[in-house]
């Protein structure tokens, strides 16, 4: 998950825009971040019976909790992404950021192992 983020991030600094792939790139990354999660559940010792509720609960608050930062992130930034300074002012250093932090993330969970 946190070398995904990273690379994201990466691409972010790499190129200009949006690129026809991002949409794919998402989807697998996606997949892969519901896939770490299907992990850590499964070695939970909850009973069976509610087991679709509490995966439904957390999926939801999940999925609202994106939602609200994606929200909350779009209209802080929307309003300067025509500016000129955009890019070097806000989407460089945020990009720098994440993949410095998705990158610590991922050595930190090898040198866990």
């Amino acid at each position: 998950m946190a070398l995904s983020i990273a690379f994201v991030a990466v691409e972010n600094l790499c190129g200009e825009g949006l690129r026809r792939w991002r949409l794919a790139m998402v989807g697998l990354f996606g997949l892969i971040h519901g896939m770490a999660f299907a992990h850590s559940f499964h070695g939970m010792s909850a009973d069976p019976s509610v087991l679709p509720l509490a995966l439904t609960g957390f999926n939801l608050g999940l999925g609202l909790g994106q939602m609200a930062v994606i929200v909350a992130a779009f209209a802080l930034v929307a309003p300067a992404w025509s500016q000129l300074w955009y890019r070097t002012r806000v989407a460089i250093p945020a990009s720098c950021v994440i993949a410095l932090g998705g990158i610590t993330w991922a050595v930190d969970r090898v040198l866990s192992l």
